[in-house]
């Protein structure tokens, strides 16, 4: 079964938007792919950008329920879309 981790499906989404980049050279998609890139210490160009990211994860996690009511529960070539407390606790920018 295949499981998509938090870093993976941030690292998919800049794959996305590098993709709509590539086609309509967007300066706004540009200058939000800078500020995703991870820098040498391992954090984001723009520090706010992964604790904007976790704060969209949690926000997915917490409707999950009612998304799989709707049979939307996962994406097309996803066998499961699951992290953990924990995981989530491990990536969440410290305060």
């Amino acid at each position: 079964m295949k499981r998509v981790t938090i870093l993976q499906a941030f690292e998919a989404m800049k794959v996305f938007l590098e993709g709509y980049y590539e086609r309509t050279q967007s300066d706004d998609i540009g200058s939000l792919l800078g500020d995703l890139d991870f820098l040498e210490d391992g954090i984001t160009a723009d520090p706010a950008a992964w604790g904007d990211w976790m704060g969209s994860v949690r926000k997915i996690l917490d409707t999950w329920p009612t998304l799989s009511m709707l049979n939307l529960s996962k994406p097309p070539g996803v066998d499961a879309l699951e992290t953990t407390e924990e995981e989530i606790r491990e990536h969440e920018p410290e305060e």
